[in-house]
């Protein structure tokens, strides 16, 4: 029986082919998991032997040092974290230099991948599957990632955090969200933004929980060391100024951006800001429209996620990492906005070794960062804003959510 007009395109515009999502839940064969393991193997043997391995590791450890030996950690200029930081480095001191450098892009890779499989299991999909599979090969080409795992950056800890925080959250495990939100932005808050999330569900003793766990970690660690106010007065204001010129060069805000390219300092980050503004508005109308709990979560905190790259600095390459990771998982979902092929355009700038005219630069790497945070940020937004329903739970979802009545999205 022919379909009716338009059907069919929408279905392949809109929602893709449900056999395509079907085969990518099937089990890998294990020609493909070699070929990933091979590719991971080569990401750790190249940030091995590279000769920046640990190079922001390595702040911690100097500030942890520091603190080992009765001073305060804040002396050193380039520990960014907050007390907590400080005590999570020292274990790292119980290691000679050279097993730091040799587990360290080990640990970078198995935190990356750990939040790659707890991205997949929002939507129900195995560490098996041929899609786990694939995106662990396919991480393996990505500039961010590569130089998360080299230089040692803990943002890799935060790619772990937040599908960790959206797995019990969608599972209606909002206290448990809350606490282990609460343990990650302690010692880094590059994941405040999410604490929108617990608002916007109206889960209040979670967000309390969400804002008093940190807080109390953060005075307790602080107690513990000398001169904690050090990070009131020197470290944040340095934070806030955006690392001065030292992260210039690689900062992708969009105040940063603009300023570079000219326009007065002041306009630059009232852009910013209004950047940010927009997407978290755009935030809460994607959270209002509902639908399968898992991408609701997924899509809301990535918008919020890029409100802060876009609006405030600096915004680092690695930072894309939380945002690519669930959202890569959620393509699964009917509906979800990566289903969008100008989501992934947004990615092309950031795959390793690729020379484009004009852009490729080693001086432009900010400005290709920033293409990337825009296209994944308008597609959100544009999926936020239109009149695509929200999409119905995809089969094979974990537990202890309850399916939307299913509905047909629209194209794209």
């Amino acid at each position: 029986m022919r379909s009716a007009p338009g059907t069919r395109r929408s279905a392949g515009a809109g929602n893709g082919d449900p056999r395509l999502f079907d085969w990518l839940r099937g089990r890998a064969p294990l020609a493909l998991v070699a070929a990933a393991v091979a590719l991971l193997a080569n990401v750790y043997y190249q940030a091995r032997h590279s000769g920046n391995v640990g190079l922001d590791n390595e702040w911690v450890i100097k500030a942890a040092d520091v603190f080992n030996h009765g001073r305060p950690p804040y002396e050193e200029e380039r520990f960014l974290y907050l007390p907590p930081g400080v005590l999570a480095g020292v274990p790292w001191l119980w290691f000679s230099l050279k097993t730091r450098l040799d587990l360290l892009p080990f640990v970078g890779i198995a935190f990356v991948l750990t939040g790659w499989v707890l991205s997949l299991r929002i939507f129900g999909v195995s560490a098996r599957s041929r899609l786990a599979v694939l995106g662990a090969l396919a991480l393996c080409f990505l500039e961010p990632f590569t130089n998360v795992v080299q230089i040692g950056n803990w943002t890799s800890g935060y790619v772990m955090a937040l599908p960790a925080v959206l797995l019990l959250a969608a599972n209606r495990r909002w206290t448990a969200a809350a606490v282990v939100f609460g343990v990650a932005i302690s010692i880094k808050p590059i994941l405040a933004p999410v604490v929108l999330v617990f608002l916007m569900a109206r889960q209040f003793k979670a967000f309390a929980v969400a804002i008093v766990v940190p807080a109390v970690i953060a005075v307790a660690a602080g107690a513990m060391m000398p001169q904690p106010t050090l990070f009131l007065t020197k470290t944040l204001p340095y934070l806030l100024g955006g690392q001065g010129g030292f992260a210039a060069p690689f900062d992708a805000s969009v105040s940063n951006v603009l300023h570079r390219l000219g326009l007065p300092e002041g306009v630059a980050g009232a852009a910013g800001l209004a950047a940010a503004a927009v997407m978290i508005v755009l935030a809460w109308l994607r959270w209002r429209r509902g639908g399968h709990e898992g991408l609701r979560l997924v899509e809301t905190s990535a918008m919020l996620m890029l409100a802060a790259f876009l609006g405030t600095k600096p915004s680092f390459d690695h930072y894309t990492l939380i945002v690519l990771v669930p959202m890569a998982a959620a393509v699964v979902a009917p509906g979800a906005a990566s289903r969008s092929p100008w989501f992934w355009i947004g990615y092309v700038p950031m795959v390793n070794g690729l020379t484009l005219p004009f852009v490729s630069a080693w001086n432009t790497y900010n400005y290709r960062v920033l293409g990337t945070n825009l296209a994944s940020a308008a597609t959100l937004a544009s999926r936020a804003a239109g009149r695509r329903p929200a999409g119905p739970a995809p089969a094979g979802a974990a537990p202890g959510r309850t399916p939307e009545r299913r509905q047909t999205p629209s194209a794209v």
